[in-house]
């Protein structure tokens, strides 16, 4: 029998009598202080009982190739834009910048954070009104808070990194320039 790798798991017997499912497989899911033994003791989440000890392996590393921390499935982008701030505590002309590029996201607003794909992020990208400037500031919000859930083990990537911004040299821009009709108006009243 071979030992796992340090947080990978275990599969264990789960007790002597006939059972059609006798193996068991678990993963640490936190510690937590325990007032009757006076020190800290794992929790574990179980990922079920199964027939053969070969089937517990191979779930315990299904689950070790896509593991989602407990509670985090259904949080949503304002749910981590939230803790971010919180965690973050900016002030002043930042905090204003990042309200700004959350108003900017909100197509995301409802969306489960791990469901937030590039896709998403490049279409929000290439129909908000900001210039070059305000997209680099954007992408930078966004990488910010999906590295936030990348740490706390809520997303499996940060897809934000991947995301385009116009070059500078881009003719493209939301602000109109004045055309040569409205230069001669204003230049007529100038002149008077």
């Amino acid at each position: 029998m071979s030992r796992q790798p340090n947080g990978f798991g275990c599969v264990y017997k789960i007790d002597s009598r006939k059972r059609k499912n006798p193996y068991g497989a678990r993963v640490t899911d936190g510690w937590e202080w325990d007032d009757k033994k006076g020190k800290v003791v794992q929790k574990f989440r179980y990922l079920g009982s199964f027939p053969t000890r070969k089937a517990a392996l191979i779930a315990l590393a299904d689950y070790n190739k896509n593991p989602i921390k407990r509670g985090t499935a259904d949080v949503l982008f304002s749910d981590v834009y939230e803790m971010w701030i919180d965690h973050k505590k900016p002030e002043g002309q930042a905090l204003r910048a990042y309200r700004t590029a959350y108003k900017h996201s909100e197509p995301l607003h409802k969306m489960k954070i791990a469901d937030v794909k590039a896709d998403h992020l490049e279409k929000i990208m290439a129909t908000v009104p900001v210039g070059v400037a305000g997209q680099k500031l954007l992408k930078t919000f966004w990488n910010q808070v999906f590295d936030y859930a990348l740490g706390r083990d809520m997303i499996h990537k940060n897809y934000s990194k991947h995301v385009k911004t116009r070059d500078k040299g881009s003719t493209q821009s939301s602000r109109s320039a004045f055309t040569k009709e409205d230069i001669q108006i204003a230049s007529k009243h100038l002149k008077r």
